[in-house]
């Protein structure tokens, strides 16, 4: 890997660090019931994934093996998203991204294991709060597996 290959790798994976550092450090700051409805919409997408891709999110380096543009794909989902208000949604495949990173870039690994210590959290509420996204939002969320963690995302042992 030459230079100038090597300098851009180092840029990009210190925005990733500054982005996930910033992700968890508002996870830690949101109640357990806020951070069930994010766990909710996070395995409706999973569920959707898996139905559409063929892939499990909870498998990453599976994810990444059959496909390592996947990240850059979920991150083009999340900016789309944001631009159109629907920042529950590009919340939830943030997570995603996140996990993805973090089993690409090993340095980013300890974040995405404080990540999924977060949203743990959250998992007690996301029956909850998958209800009620139902009855505002008129949208029913397949949230089967909510409280799997990702292979590589769990506590160290």
């Amino acid at each position: 890997m030459g230079w100038i290959s090597r300098t851009v790798l180092g840029w990009a994976t210190s925005a990733q660090e500054r982005e996930i550092k910033d992700f968890v450090a508002k996870l830690s700051y949101m109640d357990s019931d806020e951070i069930g409805i994010m766990v909710a919409v996070a395995a409706d997408f999973r569920n959707h994934f898996w139905a559409t891709e063929r892939q499990d999110l909870a498998q990453p380096s599976v994810v990444l093996c059959a496909d390592p543009r996947t990240t850059y794909h979920l991150s083009k989902s999340v900016n789309i998203l944001q631009k159109g208000g629907n920042f529950m949604p590009a919340a939830a495949i943030i997570v995603w991204v996140h996990t993805l990173r973090a089993m690409t870039e090993i340095g980013l690994r300890p974040y995405g294991r404080a990540m999924w210590k977060e949203l743990q959290r959250g998992m007690p509420h996301a029956q909850e709060a998958a209800q009620y996204y139902r009855v505002a939002f008129g949208k029913t969320l397949n949230i089967d597996g909510y409280e799997d963690i990702p292979s590589g995302m769990g506590p160290q042992v």
